[in-house]
């Protein structure tokens, strides 16, 4: 299934049915992200059919809302096209709801300058689809229903697929919205719109696009239309005349839109987005990348050469990837690489990795090399009264700091000529995906290293003590199995911790028990949602802390973290520039073919040590 571009409703309420979503001060708005709503879909591939996306706890996991990116049009792949964040996501009867902050510089001021002033009204989620169930209906078109999904991004959009998504204005929300209330309040399913058979228009769209894809003439168009021909029939005939294109070296028609505002720009990112889904399976390709999901390498190549002027009806196989890759003005490599570096985040970010979640990125990461400092600022100094006519008087706070440094991890590998010319994408798919999972892998051993430092005290701060010591008052005096008693133990101990003055509390809360392999049942058993049948049986840490195994630690220690935004312990950055692992490309000399680099420029310390504790291996 392609990336589902499913537009929705921004949701402004008047002050009569609650507080206003739309806060200048903070640049944020509160819109809904998805209704869920039955949707009319017409797939190249699949054909026409009415789509469902499942809103619910167990479809897509609300975290990784968490400061996504949100953009102009879906323009995923323009930094410059960034307007904003999503700051939170959560589940309302069927609907997605999520508050999005503006950023204060173009494009993301004048995005909300627009959406204030009601110029956008409409908003569009790209998704992709995990897992789906298909229901054929008779005397209609099947129903798609996504079951599980990840999703990708968040858009401001002028046209969206639902023609009702609009942003409520002034006069909407002074009059009541009953139907959009009780839907939020979770008392009626979504609107659907179930469908009898392909309609002729939907059939004459189908048409049209078929033509337009396969390069067929207005002639062959209107007598598609004219004799009746079914959607099954049209798609046939397209993939037949585009094989007879491929087998005589024709050209092939651009797969964008007549009108586009950037045809090139499309037809680069349509195939880079091919290339990373044929590479990794993780990745579904979006309606425009569709056509080339079947298209051999040396014809991309081809494409890109006479994009430029050249002619290539003559040239080999081996000609046309010579010419594609020492030609500086060929979209070629660079589509090649970034079709790579999709599939290579995709693993990246799929790789497990548990102590990330305990640790705080940087904050706009890393400009240089040079060494981070980690400025950790005491308490606010204490509100002191003022007496009639007295004096306001001045407050401090101390502050302490710790520093790491980013470090930059590589590897190199060809994708020989011999594979470019078998179209051998399965090859480079593999090392891509292995890097990948090498990168998060070489992040994971960096994390880990941190805390088994001197013998699994955790790395020497500043102040020349480890990280779990008796000075930091995190350390169990002797290892001791979980349970009620000594997680107890711990979260009075994480409780009690004192700010730089030694005077005022930091009430960290714990959040996250961190366990080796040994103990992940015994952890998963004191976190779990038991009913109790006496008061002492009860177990007050059931739903309260998350488990994080990571095998790599010690196989009886545990750890207790508190959230890493709160009060962080470990914190991590990469480069400003490159953020998570890089593929780059360039024509092979040492071997024939084409040479990739993957590196990584990653960094990660410790910043405190206030929101963790330790019980010790037995």
């Amino acid at each position: 299934m392609p990336d589902d571009l499913k537009s929705h409703i921004f949701q402004r309420r008047s002050p009569a049915n609650g507080p206003r979503t739309i806060n200048e001060e903070s640049r944020t708005a509160t819109a809904i992200i998805s209704t869920g709503a039955v949707v009319p879909r017409n797939d190249f591939f699949d054909g026409v059919y009415d789509e469902e996306l499942v809103i619910s706890p167990s479809s897509t996991d609300l975290e990784q809302f968490k400061d996504m990116p949100v953009f102009l049009d879906h323009r995923r792949e323009d930094s410059e096209a960034i307007v904003g964040r999503v700051v939170s996501a959560e589940i309302v009867g069927n609907n997605l709801i999520g508050t999005i902050r503006f950023s204060g510089e173009d494009p993301g001021a004048t995005a909300f300058r627009k959406v204030q002033e009601g110029t956008f009204k409409s908003i569009s989620m790209a998704y992709r689809v995990i897992d789906r169930t298909v229901t054929n209906r008779e005397g209609g078109v099947p129903l798609v229903k996504v079951t599980k999904w990840t999703p990708v991004e968040v858009s401001l959009v002028g046209v969206p697929a639902d023609a009702g998504a609009q942003i409520r204005s002034a006069a909407d929300t002074a009059s009541g919205n009953q139907d959009l209330e009780s839907r939020l309040d979770g008392d009626e399913p979504p609107i659907s719109r179930p469908r009898r058979a392909v309609s002729e228009r939907d059939r004459r769209l189908f048409i049209d696009n078929a033509c337009r894809i396969a390069n067929l003439p207005q002639e062959s168009r209107n007598d598609l239309i004219a004799r009746g021909a079914t959607v099954e029939e049209v798609r046939a005939m397209t993939f037949a005349n585009l094989a007879q294109q491929s087998r005589v070296g024709g050209e092939i028609n651009n797969r964008v839109a007549p009108g586009s505002d950037d045809n090139e720009a499309h037809r680069r990112r349509a195939m880079a987005e091919a290339i990373a889904a044929r590479m990794n399976p993780l990745i579904s390709p979006g309606e425009d990348a569709r056509p080339y999901m079947s298209q051999p390498l040396h014809e991309m190549a081809r494409e890109c050469l006479e994009a430029r002027g050249e002619r290539t009806r003559m040239l080999t196989k081996d000609q046309i990837f010579e010419r594609a890759g020492a030609n500086s003005t060929s979209d070629f490599p660079n589509i090649l690489t970034a079709g790579g570096n999709r599939a290579l985040l995709a693993a990246f970010e799929h790789a497990p990795n548990a102590l990330k979640a305990v640790a705080r990125p940087r904050p706009g990461n890393a400009p240089d090399f040079r060494a981070l400092s980690s400025l950790r600022l005491g308490e606010h100094p204490q509100l002191l009264e003022v007496k009639s006519g007295g004096e306001v008087t001045y407050g401090s706070t101390g502050e302490a700091a710790e520093s790491y440094s980013l470090k930059t991890y590589a590897r190199i590998f060809a994708l020989t000529r011999q594979a470019l010319i078998n179209d051998d994408l399965g090859a480079f798919g593999e090392f891509v995906r292995n890097f990948g999972v090498a990168a998060a892998e070489t992040e994971a051993q960096q994390l880990t290293a941190l805390l088994l430092a001197n013998s699994g005290a955790g790395a020497t701060m500043r102040d020349t003590h480890p990280l779990f010591h008796t000075a930091h008052g995190n350390i169990a005096g002797a290892a001791a199995a979980i349970s009620v008693t000594s997680l107890g133990t711990a979260r009075q101990a994480m409780r009690d911790q004192k700010g730089i003055d030694g005077v005022t509390p930091i009430n960290a809360a714990p959040r996250f028990l961190q366990v080796g392999s040994a103990y992940e049942t015994a952890a998963e058993q004191y976190v779990a949602l038991l009913s109790a049948t006496t008061a002492a049986d009860v177990n007050p840490f059931s739903g309260k802390l998350q488990v994080l195994v990571e095998p790599r630690l010690e196989a009886t220690a545990w750890r207790l973290f508190a959230d890493p935004n709160i009060v962080p312990v470990l914190e991590y950055a990469y480069l400003e520039s490159a953020q998570g692992p890089q593929l780059m490309l360039r024509e092979g000399f040492n071997v024939m073919g084409m040479e990739f680099r993957v590196s990584l420029d990653f960094g990660c310390g410790v910043v405190d040590w206030r929101g963790a504790y330790l019980t010790p291996h037995s």
